[in-house]
């Protein structure tokens, strides 16, 4: 079986409700080129962090490295997401750009974790 890995860029927009019944939604619209592929991807490992949770750490190929530097830079406060097989599995604010190449995903159990690592390997 083959895994698709995608680092999509993902816009969320709200909607403010017609009516104080209604909630706000959140409308995800992903682009159709996804800023990067599993073969972008060095390595993946999960991390125990201090506060006894865990986070996946992705260390990217030099390629993959500076498309994500590109981005973020100029990208600053938008969103990101990690689809796997069509699914967001993750979605976070750029909040700075990410130049050295690494992507930490917290929360995650090491399970999970354990899962995605191995569709990258």
């Amino acid at each position: 079986m083959k895994y698709i890995i995608s680092l999509f860029i993902a816009l969320a927009f709200f909607s403010t409700p017609a009516s104080s019944k209604e909630q706000h939604k959140l409308e995800i619209r992903p682009v159709k080129k996804a800023l990067l592929e599993l073969e972008d991807i060095e390595s993946a490992q999960f991390v125990q962090t201090k506060d006894n949770k865990g986070a996946l750490s992705i260390t990217l190929r030099p390629e993959g490295t500076k498309r994500l530097a590109d981005y973020t830079a100029s990208n600053l406060h938008e969103d990101l997401a990690l689809i796997i097989d069509g699914k967001v599995t993750s979605m976070r604010k750029v909040q700075a750009p990410i130049r050295d190449g690494k992507i930490w995903l917290t929360p995650y159990d090491k399970q999970e974790a354990r899962k995605i690592i191995e569709m990258i390997k």
